[in-house]
């Protein structure tokens, strides 16, 4: 599929990709196996950061650790020092993007 030649639109650079042609039998054109395509899917994998962060507990939770405990530990009170020990579950919202970032985990 040849792509037409950039256009100026406001402050940003468009290409506009040609639609792709099509044979008398109504296939497209191009469409068959490419030369460097073996077939092969990507194979999915953990997203390393992530893997580093995150522990999946053995119902399937993904847990973390609490923030605020790296540094600057001598203005903050002991209290708030005991409190941010341990690990806590990810919330809802942020497990389904995790759930797809960690999938052998």
């Amino acid at each position: 599929m040849a792509e037409a030649a950039p256009r100026q639109e406001g402050n940003q650079m468009h290409v506009i990709p040609d639609r792709p042609r099509r044979t008398q039998d109504g296939a497209e054109e191009g469409a068959g196996r490419r030369t460097g395509d073996r077939g092969i899917d990507a194979q999915a994998e953990n997203t390393s950061g992530a893997a580093k962060r995150f522990k999946k507990t053995g119902t399937g939770k993904i847990m973390r650790a609490k923030a605020f405990k790296r540094h600057i530990l001598t203005s903050k009170t002991t209290k708030s020092k005991r409190h941010m020990r341990g690990s806590v579950q990810v919330s809802d919202g942020d497990s389904y993007k995790l759930e797809k970032m960690l999938p052998y985990k």
